[in-house]
């Protein structure tokens, strides 16, 4: 019998069962930590332009890891990713995009290691649901 060994197994792919994140309502603090493309074509051959923004929520799991969360917009023209990405950018950023911003491909420096509320709401079926980012508050300082 011959059996070969790979030493280049990457411990994700030992986890027999992951932990799935459920979020309670309300609003998360965190950092973007990633902004990167997903351009692997889809199992029926059809184009993928998929953007991921990366979180990493400062709520721990119960292995004591920080969780990440990952929100994918489909950037293909016409796609609902474009105005979705474009409302959350506007949302976090407190202001619109510029003509310009829209026009070029999205800036990691725009949103990569930036403090970050995720607000997670009920929707009409009871169920709790990522609904934007917002910019991360910060503490006022106290008057002596």
């Amino acid at each position: 019998m011959n059996t070969k060994t790979n030493i280049n197994i990457d411990d994700k792919d030992l986890i027999l069962e992951p932990l799935v994140y459920q979020p309670t309502e309300g609003s998360k603090p965190g950092k973007f930590t990633a902004m990167r493309w997903d351009l692997e074509p889809k199992k029926n051959g059809d184009p993928r332009k998929d953007l991921v923004l990366v979180v990493e929520l400062e709520e721990k799991d119960e292995l004591g890891q920080p969780i990440q969360i990952e929100h994918t917009f489909n950037m293909l023209p016409n796609g609902r990713g474009v105005a979705q990405y474009k409302s959350q950018m506007e949302s976090f950023l407190t202001k619109p995009l510029t003509r310009l911003q829209l026009a070029q491909k999205p800036d990691p420096a725009l949103v990569v290691g930036k403090q970050v509320n995720v607000v997670y709401k009920k929707n009409h079926l009871n169920h709790i649901v990522f609904d934007k980012y917002l910019p991360a508050v910060a503490p006022q300082p106290v008057a002596a």
